[in-house]
């Protein structure tokens, strides 16, 4: 999401060169790190002019019916049960979405979902218009503009946060222009040119590679005590050379009274999991030429 203050005149500042071998600069020397769960948003008094608001997608069942030789696929009448009401759907199917043609594929279709499976849920809609309604509160005479990547659920999350933003649809007759300055549309760019996860579009070997090798490594080295400790406990849950299989059992935990208790499935082992997915991606990140391949154009 990136609001911006409604301004008169807009001035547009072109970055110089200097400015961009300075931000490489700093870029190659400045070691990546988690995020900083102390950070907060700024200071109501603050007059900011920009703001880039960086989310995940609302609340979902999971990507899978299948973990290795846990299969849980009886549960898709409960999956579908949790999705969004008829009524949620149509506000946010008045949303416009422009889709950029070009090449390239997304890389990480197999995240999709299918069906049920992989949705946003009545939860995550409730979630990202609660979002939207409080940087509206913030930043009421901003402006918005929402970019997502071409999944179902991460599309109907900004589409949920613009409604919460009180934007305008393309079906609002009621509403005056001068009411809000925001219509409700996202762009969704194309996998080429995609700079909201890593490497989407899946065509750079290099960082495959180099993703590969370093993970590899890490398995061995600084992480091999948590890589033990997470198959020991994935191995009477779902079977033989667990850490190959997607581990998404944070839907069960979420959901547990509508889907009910999963042998093995509890919050422990979720935290476990998430704290050993963290701990890799820390590790990839690490290396500054990894993060340059990975987040592309999004610090081009």
């Amino acid at each position: 999401m990136a609001l911006k203050r409604v301004l008169a005149t807009d001035a547009y500042h072109e970055e110089s060169q200097q400015g961009r071998e300075l931000r490489h600069k700093m870029l190659d020397e400045t070691r990546i790190t988690a995020f900083d769960s102390t950070l907060k948003p700024p200071p109501l008094a603050k007059n900011p002019m920009q703001v880039v608001v960086l989310m995940r997608h609302g609340d979902r069942t999971p990507v899978r019916d299948k973990f290795g030789q846990l299969d849980v696929s009886h549960l898709g009448p409960k999956w579908t049960a949790l999705l969004p009401t008829t009524h949620e759907l149509l506000d946010i199917s008045r949303v416009s979405v422009e889709r950029a043609s070009g090449s390239g594929k997304n890389a990480y279709a197999h995240f999709v979902g299918d069906g049920n499976l992989g949705q946003l849920t009545r939860l995550g809609f409730q979630q990202c218009q609660k979002a939207g309604a409080e940087l509206r509160r913030r930043y009421g005479d901003f402006e918005i503009r929402a970019f997502s990547t071409d999944f179902p659920r991460t599309i109907q999350s900004a589409a949920s946060v613009l409604l919460g933003f009180g934007c305008t649809t393309r079906e609002d007759s009621t509403q005056s222009a001068t009411e809000t300055p925001s219509v409700a549309r996202i762009q969704v760019r194309a996998p080429a040119e995609q700079t909201l996860l890593p490497n989407y579009d899946g065509r750079s070997r290099h960082f495959a590679e180099g993703r590969a090798a370093t993970l590899a490594k890490a398995n061995t080295t600084h992480l091999k005590s948590l890589h033990d400790k997470l198959e020991k406990a994935l191995v009477p849950v779902i079977g033989d050379d667990p850490l190959s299989a997607v581990l998404d059992f944070k839907p069960f935990c979420v959901h547990q009274e509508t889907v009910g208790q999963i042998q093995g499935i509890d919050w422990d082992l979720v935290h476990l999991v998430e704290h050993y997915q963290a701990s890799r991606e820390a590790a990839v990140y690490s290396d500054c030429e990894l993060l340059r391949l990975g987040a592309g154009r999004l610090l081009q």
